[in-house]
């Protein structure tokens, strides 16, 4: 939403620079609050991160997700990219609507702050479920009203509601399942999630509006499968073992 404001205010090359500005100012704070634990190679700490990375992909309760994962921020790049052909090319409206849009779509952000708790409650594979089926069932709605725009806006609360839920319990989901390796679930976590919205602009761009919101519910439906798949047949509880010469990741 930002960085669409700053876009339409004053090109888009101002959003890189007001990206690293931000950055920069960040880097101060984060030198005086994250502390790192010292000691041996620093060369061998980076091997081990790697490795234990590795291991965690061979297990199913990891890896399987990892599949659903991708599936988040793939659709939702891919729909909003998507969206905004959809505004000028078939309703012949302008560009800025795509910004007005977005920020209609607040509202389902909004649940994120507040969706931890109840994920904590209810577990985070029901969590997930809860958020991808919502997730999708948004999209639908998007693809039903394709046409009008409030009907957009209700759909695109709902799909990023979903988003929002399914985000908060799946990266808790690998930090519980990781432990003791908790970085290094977080990293894989992380890693491919920004893959899925890498891919996510081919996508939209080599199918029509609809055509890309009927693959994305699918994909999501795919993502739930996924997810109570690897529920079923996860691993067992983790035993708390510590892997000589990693070391605890900042990360929660």
């Amino acid at each position: 939403v930002m960085a669409s404001l700053i876009t339409h205010a004053r090109g888009w090359q101002w959003v890189f620079w007001v990206s690293a500005a931000g950055l920069a100012l960040n880097v101060l704070p984060l030198a005086f609050v994250m502390r790192e634990q010292r000691g041996g190679d620093p060369s061998a700490r980076v091997v081990s991160g790697f490795a234990a990375q590795a291991r965690l992909l061979t297990r199913r309760d990891i890896a399987v997700p990892l599949a659903a994962v991708f599936v988040l921020m793939l659709s939702f790049v891919a729909m909003y990219t998507s969206l905004a052909t959809q505004l000028v090319d078939a309703l012949h409206l302008p560009e800025s609507m795509g910004t007005t849009i977005r920020l209609a779509g607040i509202p389902g952000m909004l649940v994120a702050p507040f969706v931890g708790s109840w994920v904590g409650k209810v577990g985070t594979e029901t969590g997930a479920l809860v958020g991808y089926s919502l997730a999708a069932v948004g999209l639908a709605v998007e693809a039903l009203g394709a046409g009008s725009v409030p009907v957009i806006i209700v759909g695109s609360n709902i799909f990023v509601a979903g988003i929002a839920i399914a985000s908060t319990a799946m990266v808790t989901m690998f930090g519980d399942r990781a432990a003791p390796r908790r970085g290094a679930g977080t990293a894989l976590y992380g890693f491919t999630v920004f893959l899925g919205a890498s891919a996510a602009p081919y996508l939209a761009h080599a199918l029509g509006f609809r055509p890309l919101l009927g693959v994305l519910v699918a994909a999501l439906i795919g993502g739930a499968v996924l997810v109570a798949s690897s529920r079923r047949n996860a691993s067992g509880p983790v035993k708390t073992t510590v892997d000589i010469g990693t070391q605890r990741s900042p990360l929660p």
